[in-house]
């Protein structure tokens, strides 16, 4: 029996020195997979700030876009009350020449009134 036993011994030695490469390749494969998992973690927190400041932009541009959509309104009502105050301008000369041509017409009628 001792010789069958030191032959089992043999052949589990043989076993132990041909299963040590595929032991160590396998710890190398669950470390890599670690190491990938830890990567994809990160990746996954940096992909959620992205999409955290992509939103915060779309808000911004949104403020932004009322903003000018505001002044470029207020801009319109302003150039509109400024032709309306140039209308009233152009009236109120126009008066002043309808007075002169009254007042020239009364002083060859010979006509007198008080202002």
């Amino acid at each position: 029996m001792t010789n069958n036993d030191d032959l089992l011994q043999k052949i589990g030695n043989l076993i132990d020195q041909k299963l040590e490469p595929v032991k160590q390749d396998l710890h190398a494969v669950k470390k890599t997979q670690q190491e990938q998992g830890s990567t994809l973690g990160k990746q996954g927190s940096t992909l959620a700030r992205l999409e955290k400041t992509q939103q915060e932009q779309g808000s911004t541009l949104g403020t932004i876009k009322s903003v000018v959509e505001a002044t470029a309104a207020g801009q319109k009502e302003l150039q509109d009350t400024v032709a309306t105050r140039a209308d009233v301008l152009d009236v109120g000369i126009k008066i002043d020449k309808v007075k002169k041509r009254i007042d020239t017409l009364e002083e060859d009628a010979g006509i007198t009134h008080k202002n």
